[in-house]
């Protein structure tokens, strides 16, 4: 039979057995599998999870510990974790798991800032095809077991790949010291998820990162206005979703629904807390990263930032100073010098005015993620024309005075489109507060 032929059917003879129970026949197709096909990691997830049934214990740590050192060596650092995760599940202080960790940090703090996302695990890798004793599938009890561990325990025989190439590393976790790292993948939890089911839903509380570890997942909006969902993206394994959840309490903007039946961690705010108590410094290094992430991408699509190449936008990436306010808490006051061009990366702001008469203020805008403040005072040079505040928690980044003043006498180009952005503001801002105005819709009051 061919090798790739003789696989599939393990492989679905082996699902049915475990989906019945039958632990010692999926054991059996699987280690089989994993035989013949050395490189099919989530085959010798299943062959471990079976022994842990069988009440092998010790044996099952061995076969997630073979299998998290041969990822490690193929550079997907994501799955290696996943392996140690599930070990950890079993017995949360093995020495080796923690070791195979350090070693897996080690890589990622190595190969940090090359890649943007962690590796989904890798495809399946067939083995040579031969009778190195009689089939797996026709042992039972210890024979088997025993039989099993001599393919489980052995690592894939594969050359090390210390470059990692086309594999990125994992920089969330590589922000972090070695000790809070394995502290950290201690607690957050490995799920295995069907088809349809909804991993972040829209309106919600953001309360947790998620990884793609294997999978995908497609992103998707309600639109109140239509009625209608709109597809946005396609997710595919080894995504990060969500980390806005570790900036603001921002309701969530879109969905995120598994397209497949997929295995994800999730990091809890409850459990980052939980690690900050014996690591301090964990909630700004993995802030410090999220907010990074979010900053890269509004460079990426901001109309502002179009003409700049990538050595330009990196640079202005170091410019950029990142800032927390509270519920509240004004950003920019009306009537005094503008600190700087503010892009809110989450978050949303209320911008005020103060009526001439002598009346309360008046509402010009509530402003939401991607948008610029503050270029009217700093293109005009004069006061700022309206007050802004935070109208819940928000993370916004600031390009002081003297950066802008370079940015905009360097390229004309994005002086013009700020020019074009203040003069209709400034527009829009005096009919707002025009005794005649009639009451604007929110579209319409986009204001400072």
């Amino acid at each position: 039979m061919d090798t790739a032929v003789a696989v599939s059917a393990l492989r679905r003879r082996g699902e049915q057995y475990f989906h019945e129970e039958d632990w010692e026949r999926a054991l059996a197709h699987y280690a089989e599998l994993v035989r013949l096909a050395p490189g099919d990691h989530q085959g010798r997830f299943r062959a471990a999870r079976c022994l842990l049934r069988l009440g092998e214990v010790e044996r099952a740590i061995t076969a997630y510990h073979a299998a998290a050192e041969g990822l490690l060596k193929k550079s997907y650092l994501l799955s290696a974790i996943a392996a140690c995760k599930e070990a950890m599940r079993i017995n949360p202080s093995e020495q080796r798991i923690l070791d195979t960790l350090g070693r897996i940090h080690a890589k990622a703090v190595a190969e940090v800032g090359r890649f943007s996302v962690p590796p989904p695990l890798p495809p399946d890798a067939l083995g040579e095809d031969g009778e190195l004793w009689d089939a797996l599938t026709g042992l039972d009890g210890e024979e088997l077991v025993d039989k099993a561990m001599e393919v489980l325990a052995r690592p894939e025989d594969h050359k090390e790949d210390p470059s990692g190439r086309g594999r990125p590393p994992l920089p969330l976790f590589a922000e972090l010291d070695r000790q809070a790292f394995i502290d950290l993948v201690g607690r957050i939890k490995l799920e295995n998820v069907g088809s349809g089911e909804i991993l972040i839903e829209q309106g919600k509380p953001g309360d947790s990162v998620i990884v793609i570890c294997a999978g995908g997942a497609r992103v998707e909006r309600f639109d109140e206005e239509s009625g209608k969902t709109i597809h946005l993206a396609d997710l595919p394994g080894g995504t990060l979703v969500g980390e806005m959840a570790l900036l603001t309490d921002a309701p969530r903007t879109a969905s995120v629904v598994s397209d497949r039946p997929s295995e994800i961690f999730v990091l809890s705010k409850q459990d980052l807390e939980e690690v900050a108590r014996k690591h301090p410094g964990v909630p700004a290094q993995l802030v410090g990263f999220c907010r990074r992430r979010l900053l890269s991408n509004l460079l990426n699509t901001s109309p502002i930032f179009a003409p700049f190449d990538k050595a330009a936008k990196e640079d202005l990436l170091r410019r950029f100073q990142s800032r927390v306010y509270e519920r509240g808490q004004p950003l920019i006051h009306e009537g005094q010098e503008t600190e700087g061009l503010f892009v809110i990366l989450t978050g949303e702001v209320q911008v005020t005015k103060k009526d001439a008469a002598g009346g309360p203020p008046v509402t010009l805008a509530n402003l939401r993620e991607g948008e610029v403040l503050g270029e009217i005072g700093l293109i005009r040079d004069v006061p700022a024309t309206a007050t802004v505040t935070a109208l819940r928690k928000c993370a916004v980044v600031m390009l002081p005075g003297d950066d802008f003043a370079e940015l905009i006498s360097d390229h004309a180009d994005v002086r013009t489109y700020l020019q074009s952005l203040s003069a209709d503001r400034v527009d829009r801002t005096s009919a707002a507060m025009s005794a005649e105005a009639e009451e604007l819709g929110e579209d319409d009051l986009i204001v400072l």
